[in-house]
Parts: structure tokens; C-alpha cells; sequence
């Protein structure tokens, strides 16, 4: 698999991993125990997402390029959406793919998109009818708290059938 450069994705190994558990506890302790807000989590990891994309996958440089953003309903939504806004801030074009409509979203994400529409003209796109067209697609349409098998389009995007 390759970029839309035509460079190969970058292998990320020896990253710690933790369980669905382990990360709702963490997610907990932050909340309950630390004072640190959903919101501010989801700001943090966009941003952190926005910068592995750049550097990573982008060359450090997002100014032109063109991303895709997918996202679900939830908190995961959310993330990606805050790393389009950053993605945007920096120069690039991001289009926005949302797995159901927008109202389904939940609060903290629905807030996310209502700032990024503020300040950002965005193009929304159907998820299942990406083309090659894009540098970089980002995934946020399944997160931590998917019960089972995927379904809908996260299914489609996801397992291609």
C-alpha cells in the first residue's frame, strides 16, 4: 500500500498498546480523577492526529494537499474532526465524510463540527464514494467503544464488502 505520492506508509512498530478496558478506565481517571475535560481529550488527540498526519504521512508540509476525513457519530468523530480543523489551519483542503447524518452525531463531536463549519468553508462527502484524489484519509468512523462487528458504512469502509 502507498501514499498518494506513491512512497510506501511508513511502518509504526513498538507502540504500547492497551486494551478497549484499560482505555475506558484511562479515559475515566482523566475525567474523574484528573479534571480533564472530554472536550479537552478530543482537542488533544485532534491535534496530535493532525500532527502524525503532517509529519508523517504528509512530508511536513499539508499546504495543497487534499484529506479526507471520515467520521462516525461518537467521540472518535470527534478527534478527527478537531485534526481537519488543524489540517485546515495549516493550508490544507479537508473534505469531511460523515457516516450518518449530522444530527446524529453525539454532543462534544456535534460541537467539534459547529466549530470547524465556523471557520472553515467544508465540503461534505459521501464515505463509500472516495477517490484517489486525496494525499491522505483519515479514519475516524470506528472507535473504542464498537460492540461486535461494524456495521453501515463504518462495515463498508472498513471490510470493503
Amino acid at each position: 500500500m502507498t501514499t498518494g505520492s506513491g512512497k510506501p506508509y511508513p511502518i509504526v512498530s513498538n507502540l504500547p498498546e492497551v486494551t478497549t478496558d484499560q482505555m475506558i478506565e484511562i479515559d475515566r481517571l482523566m475525567m474523574e480523577e484528573v479534571g480533564i475535560s472530554l472536550f479537552q481529550m478530543m482537542e488533544n488527540a485532534g491535534l496530535q492526529l493532525a500532527n502524525v498526519a503532517r509529519d508523517m504521512f504528509l512530508g511536513g508540509n499539508v499546504v495543497g494537499k487534499r484529506v479526507a476525513v471520515l467520521a462516525g457519530t461518537g467521540v472518535n468523530a470527534g478527534g478527527a474532526i478537531v485534526a481537519a480543523r488543524s489540517l485546515v489551519n495549516w493550508g490544507a483542503t479537508c473534505d469531511i465524510g460523515l457516516s450518518r447524518a449530522e444530527s446524529d452525531l453525539s454532543n462534544v463531536p456535534q460541537a467539534q463540527f459547529d466549530i470547524l463549519k465556523k471557520i472553515s468553508q467544508i465540503n461534505l462527502i459521501e464515505p463509500l464514494a472516495l477517490s484517489s484524489n486525496y494525499d491522505l484519509i483519515l479514519d475516524g468512523l470506528i472507535g473504542y467503544s464498537l460492540k461486535g462487528c461494524a456495521s453501515g458504512d463504518g462495515r463498508r469502509v472498513h471490510c470493503r464488502c
